[in-house]
């Protein structure tokens, strides 16, 4: 019962901080919105909702997945609408890597079932990759060569280290 109520106090900190941060950028200038701008405001507080119900509630992990998705792609919408929609064609590794995002937090605070490690592990490298080629502006021709060095190397780690 002190565990939940703990959790309880935690979780409220939490939104209580992030609203007051927000607030304070906004009355400082640093955020502008427009109130017609706030719309990925819903989808935050869907996503903290599927949080505060997993910290909440049973621990149930599927709370995870749509928690992470929602929370993680409005505020990228938020990011979106102060630096213009045209950034969103380089922003779409924001998908797989949140979904990745997402099961390695369904493993982390769940169950620790590791078969969920393996999904979680290729679309957040697939994210991760094509972050580096928009956002580093490596070229892709030095990418993929490295991506199946470093994938053959593993599996040829693993068979090594069993025998």
């Amino acid at each position: 019962m002190l565990r939940r109520k703990t959790e309880s106090l935690i979780f409220i900190g939490i939104i209580l901080l992030v609203i007051g941060i927000a607030f304070l950028l906004f009355y400082l200038g640093i955020l502008k919105f427009r109130i017609g701008e706030l719309w990925p405001i819903f989808p935050l507080a869907m996503g903290l909702g599927f949080y505060g119900m997993f910290f909440l509630g049973k621990r149930r992990q599927g709370y995870l997945m749509p928690a992470t998705i929602l929370t993680i792609f409005s505020l990228t919408f938020f990011y979106n609408i102060q630096a213009g929609w045209r950034i969103w064609g380089k922003l779409w590794p924001i998908a797989p890597t949140s979904v990745g995002i997402g099961f390695y937090l369904m493993y982390g605070l769940g169950k620790r079932e590791r078969e969920i490690l393996v999904p979680g592990t290729i679309l957040a490298g697939i994210g991760v990759i094509f972050f580096l080629i928009y956002f580093v502006s490596v070229s892709i021709q030095i990418i993929w060569p490295l991506v199946l060095i470093g994938g053959g190397g593993f599996f040829l780690f693993r068979y090594f280290r069993k025998r």
